[in-house]
């Protein structure tokens, strides 16, 4: 082997692995603006009833039940961090968004273990309350790998007028999908509890 068929090869190598360690920067804002979406979704009936978070988490069994409320009041806190950082690039954001969905996965995840499926998840609010199962799991773990990707340091391409039509699309997109996957879980979760099925 020739010593510049090596060289040209190694950086061929070289610029394949930096194009891994990095990602385009529309998938990166789409990422964002889909955690964005998702939190900021959540957190306005948080901020609308705080106490009613409260009840939720004191539902959950799992904090001494004078530590709910203001643990609820932190949790809000820090939504709120999460999605002004996502709206604005702030570097960490994301993390913090992957962390919260991690802490809701796991605290539904035991009370989906333990047979408590009627309390309300807490996603939407008592307006559409939905009970724990297995779909929450699926979805917040769908969630998270976002998060990931959204941590992502982005290549140093320049986003144009395309990326952000394409950003939009995908995220009406995903915004109609989300929703209406939700109340349809909603829906099933309740008409299976009605009807004893399980």
């Amino acid at each position: 082997m020739t010593p510049g068929f090596r060289k040209s090869g190694t950086l061929r190598l070289s610029a394949m692995f930096t194009l891994m360690d990095t990602l385009d920067p529309v998938f990166g804002l789409i990422a964002r603006c889909v955690l964005a979406f998702v939190f900021g979704l959540a957190l306005l009936h948080k901020l609308l009833a705080p106490l009613a978070f409260a009840a939720t988490l004191r539902n959950y069994r799992l904090l001494p039940a004078v530590l709910a409320t203001p643990a609820a009041y932190l949790l809000i806190g820090l939504e709120l961090l999460a999605v002004t950082g996502l709206l604005l690039g702030v570097h960490g954001a994301a993390l913090l968004a992957g962390v919260l969905l991690a802490v809701y996965t796991v605290a539904i995840a035991i009370n989906y273990a333990r047979g408590l499926r009627d309390i309300d998840c807490g996603c939407s609010g008592p307006a559409m309350s939905q009970p724990l199962d297995g779909w929450l799991i699926v979805r917040n773990a769908g969630l998270i790998i976002v998060a990931l990707l959204a941590a992502m340091p982005v290549s140093s391409r320049p986003l144009n007028f395309l990326d952000v039509v394409t950003t939009l699309t995908a995220l009406l997109a995903f915004a109609l999908i989300y929703i209406s996957a939700n109340r349809l879980a909603a829906i099933n979760s309740r008409f299976v509890r009605d009807s004893g099925v399980m």
